[in-house]
């Protein structure tokens, strides 16, 4: 397997708030895509989909609680993605207020295009946490 992409976020929101918008469909079109349907309960299928792309990405919910959410690339697209995992873990800051998010994307079959999805990622960090901070839907991709 190739690479693995890291970031850790401080989020200044409670834990329950924190996770609920990286797992829920609502949640997801606030700060990832406008465009998601599917259900993020554990064992659900999400199917966040973006005005350049073909056809959705399809992401099965293998962890949905405040502390872990945990999900796996199943679809055909993007070819990149495909059996990679992602995690998401939400705990309390020990160095202040509020929560951090670690984030881990990995099990990529091959390091073509990590670089541009490491990116994308740090991007919708920052925007993860103005939506969680603010309460305003402000997704990075819109239709």
């Amino acid at each position: 397997m190739a690479g693995e992409i890291l970031f850790t976020v401080d989020v200044n929101g409670d834990q329950a708030k924190t996770a609920r918008a990286i797992a829920s469909v609502e949640g997801i079109r606030s700060w990832w895509t406008d465009q998601c349907e599917g259900d993020g309960s554990e064992g659900g299928t999400l199917k966040p989909a973006f005005p350049v792309a073909p056809m959705p990405f399809e992401l099965r919910v293998d962890a949905a609680d405040d502390s872990t959410v945990k999900w796996t690339s199943t679809g055909g697209f993007p070819p990149h993605w495909a059996g990679s995992e992602i995690t998401w873990q939400v705990t309390p800051n020990p160095e202040g207020e509020g929560m951090l998010v670690n984030f881990k994307h990995a099990g990529f079959p091959t390091d073509e295009g990590i670089g541009m999805v490491a990116y994308t990622w740090g991007q919708l960090m920052t925007s993860l946490k103005q939506y969680v901070e603010s309460g305003t839907a402000a997704p990075l991709f819109t239709s």
